[in-house]
């Protein structure tokens, strides 16, 4: 039970992550938003298309996939810690 549950947290806080990449479906590009001037997200809105191209590229040679399984560590380590240790 207990590996199922920390499978479920690991995932969600997996999602959390990817939902948070700024890309302009994503929740990372609203969060960009509301925390910029209008002149830089007009700036942000003129690169989105080769955040897209970065994006994939990192994503090919595994250095996304490395960043993503990294945070979702620190975050699970994090919240854990709060449980265990609070």
């Amino acid at each position: 039970m207990n590996t199922f549950l920390q499978t479920c947290v690991s995932f969600n806080l997996f999602l959390c992550v990817v939902n948070l990449l700024p890309v302009m479906p994503l929740d990372g590009a609203t969060c960009i938003r509301a925390l910029s001037s209008d002149r830089l997200w007009n700036e942000f809105q003129q690169i989105q298309p080769c955040l897209y191209v970065i994006g994939a590229g990192l994503l090919l040679t595994g250095l996304l996939n490395q960043y993503m399984v990294w945070a979702t560590h620190g975050l699970l380590n994090v919240l854990l810690g709060g449980v265990i240790y609070g």
